[in-house]
């Protein structure tokens, strides 16, 4: 979103099916410059003025290799467009989405995610959440017997995803790692 004097970022969380309608997940942290702007726009704005998207992952249906996403905090944004998408298209492939949250009381569309789940054989949802100082979806990664395969996307904030990736690689993952921050946040 284009405000007059910077460009705030949001992902997506609809399917391109329902353009050209489209859903944005924001959440409002206190002291965040950011969310500063964007509740004062959602009180007086009239008009919104958005440029993009920029992401470069995607997923086009049908998927034929299993996919894992871990997104964190309100990067579960994505992940509720693509599964959204594939739910549409009546997609059959194995996909585990992981959301790694602070809290579990933050897991504000969880029942998104559960409710197709609950419809369908291809979808496993979990929380993971943080414990002890460590990320939940590092913790998951940890306790799981092997690393995923197929396809992983990552989905959160550029230190997120950096911290998952390198979690992933030290377990020996060899899935095509994917996140929209390896291109606008390159290290």
């Amino acid at each position: 979103m284009l405000t007059p004097d910077r460009a705030i970022a949001f992902s997506i969380a609809s399917a391109p099916t329902r353009s050209p309608i489209i859903e944005l997940h924001f959440r409002p942290v206190e002291g965040n410059d950011d969310a500063r702007i964007i509740e004062h726009l959602l009180q007086t704005a009239t008009q919104w003025h958005f440029d993009g998207p920029f992401g470069d992952v995607w997923v086009e249906p049908p998927v034929d290799e299993p996919l894992t996403i871990i997104a964190g905090g309100t990067g579960i944004s994505q992940a509720h467009a693509i599964v959204e998408h594939l739910q549409s298209r009546m997609n059959t492939a194995p996909i585990r989405v992981v959301w790694s949250l602070v809290r579990a009381s933050d897991a504000y569309c969880a029942d998104f995610f559960a409710n197709v789940a609950d419809g369908s054989e291809w979808l496993e949802f979990q929380l993971a959440i943080d414990s002890a100082g460590q990320s939940g979806a590092i913790r998951w990664i940890n306790s799981q017997d092997a690393p995923p395969t197929g396809t992983v996307i990552l989905a959160g904030n550029p230190g997120f995803v950096y911290a998952v990736s390198d979690a992933l690689t030290a377990r020996g993952c060899s899935a095509h790692i994917h996140a929209d921050a390896f291109s606008y946040a390159p290290r």
